[in-house]
């Protein structure tokens, strides 16, 4: 951190900052692309289960819902119906993430009045390099598609949805979500503004062909370790499918931070 700016780094702060480093540079170098949880162990990341049930202690612990959300209409459902359509070519996992994400994204952004969830701001995963960029093209690719932050010194959450050019299971994580994370999170501790801050709690939309999963993750100081909380994975399969899943990951991507990060 710069002197000139008379802020004090902390010992957490900066043990935080070491860690992320040391484990994205390993996972980075690994050449396999989906990871079980005795892999994930051996790499000090906890991967737990997370349930948006708003009654359960497993819901997610620094991101709230947002409760005012309509249903998303019958010609966005339709639209979204196509994608497990054969003669609409979207026969690999991006592709089908990519359509998925560009109707989903209508219903969140357009059609729900995103300028109402203060006090997020939107901006484009292209320009937003503070640490690496978020992007691997070589197969399989995984990236961004859009992010969200909050402006200040008073909120360090962060949210990005993703994508993964791979089929997905319960049972592991991706190379991609587990580089993304972390990268997210350096680039959020290293702004003087948030230097405050002892966790940066970051929260991903990843979409992987007709799939999607909810990951909350962020840096356990007691246990030094990484934690990753995944929920269930929701099907983009028919009409009630898409319905449960869009509204539901739009409640969680246009609600309120919360938690305790100081």
């Amino acid at each position: 951190m710069s002197s000139k700016n008379q802020v004090k780094e902390t010992r957490l702060h900066m043990e935080q900052r070491g860690f992320l480093m040391k484990l994205e540079a390993t996972i980075e170098a690994l050449d396999k692309h989906k990871l079980d949880a005795a892999q994930l162990k051996g790499l000090n990341i906890n991967l737990c289960r997370m349930t948006l049930d708003q009654n359960s202690g497993l819901k997610p612990h620094f991101f709230a819902p947002r409760h005012d959300i309509p249903q998303p209409s019958d010609e966005i459902l339709n639209e979204a119906c196509s994608v497990g359509d054969p003669e609409q070519c979207f026969t690999d996992p991006y592709s089908r993430a990519y359509a998925i994400h560009t109707d989903w994204d209508s219903y969140a952004f357009h059609d729900v009045e995103f300028l109402d969830s203060a006090p997020w701001r939107s901006m484009q995963p292209i320009d937003y390099t503070p640490y690496k960029d978020l992007y691997q093209y070589d197969k399989p690719a995984f990236g961004a598609f859009r992010m969200v932050d909050i402006a200040g010194r008073e909120f360090p959450h962060f949210k990005a949805v993703i994508y993964n050019d791979l089929e997905v299971d319960n049972e592991t994580c991706f190379r991609g979500e587990l580089l993304i994370s972390p990268r997210l999170m350096l680039g959020q501790l290293t702004k003087i503004c948030l230097v405050h801050h002892n966790i940066v709690p970051v929260l991903l939309i990843s979409l992987m062909g007709k799939r999607a999963r909810l990951l909350e993750s962020y840096f356990d100081s007691s246990s030094k370790s990484f934690v990753m909380r995944s929920s269930d994975l929701y099907e983009f399969s028919d009409q009630t499918s898409i319905s449960k899943a869009f509204k539901t990951l739009a409640e969680y991507f246009l609600g309120d931070p919360t938690g305790k990060t100081v």
